[in-house]
């Protein structure tokens, strides 16, 4: 088909190599120099530092630790551009770059996995589209540069440690769907001023039980930073503590 010079799949289609397209027009017109593969997908990082991952289908999953596609030029990435097709990003797949700045998602990104942007030291701001329905736990813990974030409509759960050390984010508006904030989402968040609470949230990741909120015996909860002292505690009632301790 030395003519054809244009290609749309199904998404349901999963292509595993090119050889099927040789001879065409497209194929002839393609960067192969520049383009990689990994987990089906098509992968290029130019002279700038502009990754770009294109195809049908999930990001693949990878070790915190590996170097293996993309991640083997990871400190030369210095923004991410995931085309419509990608379906979710994979656990880790962009941890440790370094000098990341910017992230583009498509709106057909439902998905993004345990962190996939951890330690992503430069990345300053993130805008998550509202088709996204789950960010998993730690996704973006050490991006210590981040300062605005803006979650999807969709979100249901703020996962654990999910912001942990993002030491220069001020505030958070978290979206009215979400009904759970889990363990330690914005632990050592130091710079953390307001967080807009929905009011149909249910749990913040503190265990209770019959008597209030379980803690220590200096009030600590079992969320790292969290305290509870009084009534909520269930060990002295916050009037009489204060009477005792006056006396």
């Amino acid at each position: 088909c030395t003519d054809l010079i244009d290609i749309r799949m199904s998404e349901r289609i999963k292509m595993q190599n090119l050889t099927g397209f040789m001879d065409t027009a497209w194929f002839k017109n393609q960067d192969w120099e520049n383009m990689m593969f990994c987990g089906g997908l098509t992968w290029s990082l130019d002279q700038n530092g502009s990754l770009t991952i294109w195809g049908r289908g999930n990001i693949p999953d990878f070790e915190q630790d590996d170097h293996s596609g993309w991640k083997q030029h990871k400190e030369q990435i210095h923004r991410i551009v995931i085309q419509e097709g990608i379906t979710s990003v994979g656990r880790f797949a962009f941890d440790g770059c370094i000098n990341l700045t910017e992230v583009e998602f498509p709106e057909s990104v439902t998905g993004i996995g345990e962190g996939a942007f951890s330690r992503c030291r430069n990345l300053k701001r993130i805008v998550i589209p509202d088709t996204v329905t789950d960010i998993g736990p730690s996704a973006f813990k050490g991006c210590t540069r981040l300062s605005e974030v803006r979650l999807p409509e969709g979100l249901t759960e703020i996962s654990s440690w999910l912001f942990k050390n993002c030491d220069r984010l001020k505030q958070i508006p978290v979206p009215a769907g979400v009904k759970t904030i889990g363990t330690g989402a914005f632990y050592r968040c130091v710079s953390l001023e307001t967080v807009l609470l929905p009011l149909g949230l249910e749990t913040i990741g503190v265990e209770t039980n019959r008597a209030g909120i379980v803690t220590d015996a200096m009030c600590r909860t079992n969320v790292p930073g969290i305290y509870a002292i009084g009534d909520v505690n269930g060990h002295h009632m916050l009037a009489h503590t204060a009477y005792r301790e006056a006396e």
